[in-house]
Parts: structure tokens; sequence; C-alpha cells
């Protein structure tokens, strides 16, 4: 689903916002695994509220804490 006011989908709005450093881990990082974990319920939290189903999975089921920058 696309966020109108902001002319992304849904995936895409919330993963660029992680990438830009919502998603940063304690140390400040922004790894896979943090991208994942707030990624996810964002997704599908605002997916829901459109009466959609979104469930971003990530594989492999443990890809270790690979920083991404």
């Amino acid at each position: 689903g696309t966020i109108e006011e902001q002319g992304h989908g849904v995936f895409t709005y919330f993963l660029l916002k992680g990438l830009n450093g919502e998603a940063a881990n304690a140390t400040g990082a922004v790894t896979v695994k943090s991208l994942y974990d707030y990624l996810a319920p964002k997704v599908s939290d605002a997916s829901r509220r459109e009466n959609r189903d979104q469930t971003p999975q990530m594989l492999p089921s443990s890809p270790g804490d690979i920083p991404l920058r």
C-alpha cells in the first residue's frame, strides 16, 4: 500500500526512515537486525490500519548483526 502524503509504499517509507537512523541500535549503528526489528512492526501496523496484510520477512533466519553503514 501507499502512504499518500509520503508518495512511497509502506515498506519503502519505513525502510528509508530506518536507513536514515530511526533503526539505529544501542551503539548507534544501523544493522540488518536493527533495521528488521524496526521495520517489521511498523510496516505490519501501518498496513493493518489500512485493512491490508503486509508482513516483512528476513531470510535467512540467522543473518547475524552486519553493519549497514
